[in-house]
C-alpha cells in the first residue's frame, strides 16, 4: 500500500487464511476505500476486512456555528433569497 498515495501510513495490513484485515485510522473516507481498493486484487486474498476507523475532525455543530446561515429559509415551492 505505500506506492499509493491516497493510503496513510496509519493503515496497517494482516493477512491470515487468505484473509486481509485493514486497520487504522485516517482523516477521510476516500483514504479507507483506497486502502482497500489496494489491496483486493492482490493473488491469495480471498477476503478483504476494513476496520479502518475515520478519525472525527469535525462535527456539524463545529460547521454550523462556522459558516452563519445567510439565505432565509422557505418552503421547497418558493424560491430561497439571500440577504
Amino acid at each position: 500500500m505505500k506506492w499509493n498515495i491516497s493510503v496513510p501510513d496509519s493503515v496497517r495490513a494482516t493477512v491470515r487464511d487468505g484473509i486481509l484485515t485493514l486497520d487504522g485510522t485516517v482523516d477521510w473516507n476516500f483514504e479507507r476505500r483506497a486502502a482497500a481498493t489496494a489491496v483486493e486484487n492482490i493473488a491469495g486474498v480471498h477476503n478483504v476486512i476494513n476496520s479502518i476507523e475515520l478519525n472525527h475532525i469535525a462535527s456539524l455543530k463545529t460547521y454550523t456555528s462556522a459558516l452563519p446561515r445567510r439565505c432565509a429559509v422557505r418552503p421547497m415551492s418558493t424560491p430561497r433569497t439571500c440577504t
